[in-house]
């Protein structure tokens, strides 16, 4: 027996050194002789054999088949790390919360430019061990962008919510963001028929609920996703690790506490022999995918740079100081536990496999595997890929770069991916009247009844421009009759919402009716802008004495003329507005006071 375990120990060193750990990585499952390990077997690590472009602050973590033996944590042998410059490395071992993933956390950062050699001995509960050994290379990351700090203002102007259909929609609460207008920044929570319920001013891409009942939302501000209650409440913040950056694009909650993001890594790469005119020293910007548990440690990481290429990204100029090549803007993960990756600036929608990181498939772009059945429009530019149920792909198609003759379109689709016969049949689809082509964001979200939300994201529509507000919103049947329909708008410029979401509305503890945000203001306010002489006349309700300032505001969140700031008593007010020097124009009357907020919208015209 002695004999035989010293010959599975040289099997499984003599299959890792041989391995190749120079050029583009390739992934692949390291494990010892199964008759050596029975049951027990490694499932993956980070980095991947061979791995360059890696953080100098980079953790490593191997992940096994069973759980680990507690004494890992203790025993100094588990990982033998050592930099080609930095030499022998000590640092931490920790367990994951479910004890299959071992997770060594340097105490010093590693050296730019290093060979990091890695051997591994770590014994499994049952019995058995996984023995390895590996090497990936170190690159420079830029560090992350300081905090843009808090805005000048907390207070943000709302758009108004133009609802041009509604005709039975599915009961629920709509969750979106209004951007793309300075000062006009939020978080909205409707009824489904338009009616603001909630709102608080922020600075945010993303906003949805999450199965675990939080809210969440991505802050510029903080540059990390941040979740809250449904009062708006914060909870807790969310970040990438091992040098990456916290992107924008996805948090997913998991149903076991833990949660899924996107980070991205930035490195430095000389690109002339990789494109003609390339720059010598581009800044390279890629993305990775982590899986965190319960207690924050991050048992899988799956980064694009090490099977992706740069070259992939056909409409993105790769010639420039700086080149994003992925721009990966969804996460899903199916009944089993793979990933749905969308990478929009390949064009292509990515399988990975959840337990070993192995490519299952990929469809679209320059390494697409399927055969498009029941369409003639390749998708382009894509956003938010979801697995449905019947195992079917939902997303919205932007078509940035499907011209087919006319103007880029956008429309929601779903395909049908046959894996034994690859092919990929266009199932269903819905394209706006009028037309309308979302350059960038944008959602497609099937609800429980059949029916399919869609968010337009930034969009402008084809058929009648300048004639209607920019949709944002469409809710369709299976049949594509629109159900339900609404637009962010502010008379000027247009807003919009990154993502927009419909889910059944839960009570919050405290078990209290709720009410709208309109009967809420009325309540208090009930304010009005009516002509008068010379002017207009700003009229509203107090209810008790309290301080009050009453401002305008211009569409970009600048006070044009402060009407009044002092004390109230209860009852009628009026306030006039002279607007004599003040142009033609959509304006905002701003009312504040200890006890809330209202906004209302009015135009001047002389």
């Amino acid at each position: 027996m002695k004999l035989r375990a010293l010959l599975c120990v040289f099997l499984s060193l003599t299959f890792s050194l041989v391995s190749p750990t120079t050029g583009a990585a390739t992934p692949r499952v390291l494990v010892g002789d199964p008759l050596c390990l029975p049951g027990n077997s490694m499932l993956r690590q980070y980095p991947i054999p061979g791995a360059v472009e890696v953080s100098c602050s980079t953790d490593i973590g191997i992940t096994g088949t069973a759980k680990f033996h507690p004494s890992v944590v203790a025993d100094t042998s588990s990982f033998e790390v050592t930099g080609s410059r930095s030499g022998h490395h000590s640092g931490r071992i920790i367990l994951s919360s479910d004890k299959t993933t071992a997770i060594f956390q340097p105490f010093a950062a590693f050296d730019l430019l290093e060979t990091v050699q890695v051997q591994v001995h770590i014994k499994f509960w049952n019995g058995g061990a996984i023995l390895d050994t590996f090497q990936f290379t170190t690159e420079q990351h830029h560090p992350a962008p300081p905090p843009k700090g808090p805005p000048a203002s907390t207070t943000s102007l709302l758009p108004e919510i133009v609802v041009t259909i509604d005709t039975n929609p599915t009961p629920g609460r709509l969750y979106l963001n209004s951007m793309g207008v300075p000062g006009m920044t939020n978080l909205l929570v409707t009824n489904e028929d338009g009616l603001l319920r909630r709102f608080t001013s922020a600075d945010a891409w993303g906003f949805e609920p999450q199965p675990n009942g939080m809210w969440t939302y991505f802050s510029n501000v903080e540059r990390t996703f941040i979740s809250m209650d449904s009062s708006f409440t914060r909870i807790r913040s969310f970040q990438a690790s091992n040098g990456a950056l916290t992107d924008l694009h996805e948090l997913r909650c998991t149903g076991d506490g833990g949660y899924v993001l996107m980070g991205q890594i930035q490195t430095t790469k000389d690109l002339r022999g990789v494109v003609i005119r390339g720059d010598s020293a581009a800044t390279i910007i890629s993305n990775v995918l982590q899986r965190f548990d319960d207690s924050d440690n991050l048992i899988f990481e799956w980064r694009g740079i090490d099977h992706y290429d740069v070259q992939d990204a056909v409409h993105e100029n790769l010639t420039g100081p700086k080149v994003e090549f992925e721009h990966a803007n969804s996460i899903d993960i199916d009944s089993v536990g793979n990933y749905l990756i969308s990478n929009r600036y390949l064009s292509e929608i990515t399988k990975i496999d959840g337990r070993t990181g192995a490519i299952i498939w990929r469809f679209g772009g320059a390494h697409n595997q399927f055969t498009l059945l029941n369409d003639s429009l390749p998708f382009s530019y894509q956003h938010d890929a979801r697995t449905l149920p019947n195992g079917h792909i939902l997303f919205l198609d932007n078509g940035n770069f499907r011209y087919n003759g006319k103007l880029p379109e956008s429309r929601a689709v779903e395909y049908a991916l046959d894996t034994a016969t690859m092919t990929a049949e266009l199932v269903w689809q819905y394209r706006h009247t009028p037309r309308v082509w979302a350059s960038a964001m944008g959602s497609v979200q099937r609800l429980p009844n059949g029916n399919t939300l869609i968010g337009w994201g930034q969009n402008m529509a084809l058929g009648a421009p300048g004639t209607e507000p920019t949709v944002t919103a469409t809710e369709v049947t299976k049949d594509g009759s629109v159900v339900f329909e609404l637009a962010l708008d502010n008379g000027v410029a247009p807003v919009y919402s990154y993502r927009v979401r419909k889910h059944a509305w839960v009570a919050p503890p405290s078990g209290r009716p709720e009410s709208s945000v309109g009967d809420a203001q009325s309540s208090l306010l009930e304010p009005r802008v009516e002509e008068s002489s010379g002017g207009y006349d700003v009229l509203f309700q107090t209810s008790e004495p309290e301080r009050y300032s009453v401002a305008i505001r211009d569409v970009l969140g600048r006070v044009v003329v402060p009407l009044f700031e002092g004390m109230l008593i209860g009852g009628s007010q009026r306030v006039h507005l002279p607007v004599t020097g003040i142009p033609n124009g959509v304006y905002y009357c701003i009312i504040q006071s200890a006890s809330g907020e209202v906004i209302r919208r009015f135009a001047v015209k002389h």
